[in-house]
């Protein structure tokens, strides 16, 4: 889970994160380590620990956001989105994010 945590971070550093979290998806329909919910909740600790640790980075609120939406956390996801936009308001990904988050939220 780390390594995948690790790998997360530094595509995101790169501005690939959509990437990242595909290829640790294991791309269209393949298996990987993150397949299973566990994982996922797994991923959302220690994300929600990077960004207790770290609130001044945007790019942890934007995988903890993330990690809460793959596990149909929209509520808490939109909220995570929130506080990364509240750091920078521009941010096209957090604001795309914010939406997606909004719109499960409403179905």
């Amino acid at each position: 889970y780390v390594h995948a945590m690790v790998l997360l971070f530094s595509e995101v550093e790169a501005d690939n994160a959509g990437i990242a979290i595909e290829r640790l998806l294991g791309g269209s329909g393949g298996r990987s380590a993150l397949d299973t919910r566990e994982t996922w909740e797994s991923l959302v600790m220690l994300s929600a620990d990077n960004a207790r640790d770290w609130p001044e980075d945007v790019d942890n609120h934007l995988l903890h956001g993330m990690c809460l939406a793959e596990v149909g956390r929209h509520a808490e996801a939109a909220a995570a989105y929130r506080r990364g936009l509240a750091l920078d308001p521009s941010d096209k990904h957090l604001q795309a994010l914010l939406r997606q988050a909004q719109e499960a939220l409403r179905r």
